[in-house]
């Protein structure tokens, strides 16, 4: 019943955090000393980060695996940054469908038995966040572009929901 007060999402996320970046160097930037930093990212410790510093070291690392940790232990998708939507849609689209192979090879070498470490795992949800980022950035790249040519989408809608139409076909 309590399962989801487990916070086994979040708690991955700040080991693969700590992992990735250098505690000496991040603390000074978030006004947080380094043990301090060091203890609150480790789940076996009582003091845990606020929100405010999860979000502090997001924006001074670049790096979202924490709030994304925080959205997988609320059964939601992971974060995608609405500033970084490109304007090439086929190179977008061609770098999700390609990680969605690469989880496919891994899935498919799991399930015939080969092993899953920590690292590997920690590897396919960083690609499968990818894909999700890429494809919500497809989605949002998609709309503001119907947006900005509201009337010329709509006739394009029409006219194709039409179908055959006498004289045109």
């Amino acid at each position: 019943m309590f399962d989801s007060l487990i916070n086994k999402h979040f708690d991955s996320a700040c080991r693969r955090f700590h992992g990735a970046h250098n505690a000496e160097e991040l603390a000074p930037l978030v006004s947080i000393r380094a043990q301090v930093l060091r203890n609150k990212l480790n789940p076996d410790q009582p003091h845990h980060l606020t929100a405010v510093e999860v979000v502090r070291l997001t924006v001074v690392t670049g790096d979202r695996s924490l709030i994304d940790g925080l959205l997988m232990q609320a059964g939601c998708l992971p974060s995608v940054p609405y500033s970084s939507v490109p304007e090439d849609l086929d190179i977008l689209t061609l770098n999700a469908v390609s990680s969605i192979g690469v989880i496919a090879g891994e899935v498919s070498g799991i399930k015939n038995g080969e092993r899953i470490t920590q690292t590997r795992k920690n590897k396919i949800l960083e690609r499968v966040s990818y894909v999700i980022a890429c494809s919500s950035m497809i989605a949002i790249s998609l709309e503001s572009r119907f947006h900005s040519t509201p009337s010329i989408a709509a006739a394009i809608d029409m006219v194709s929901s039409i179908g055959m139409m006498p004289g045109l076909s």
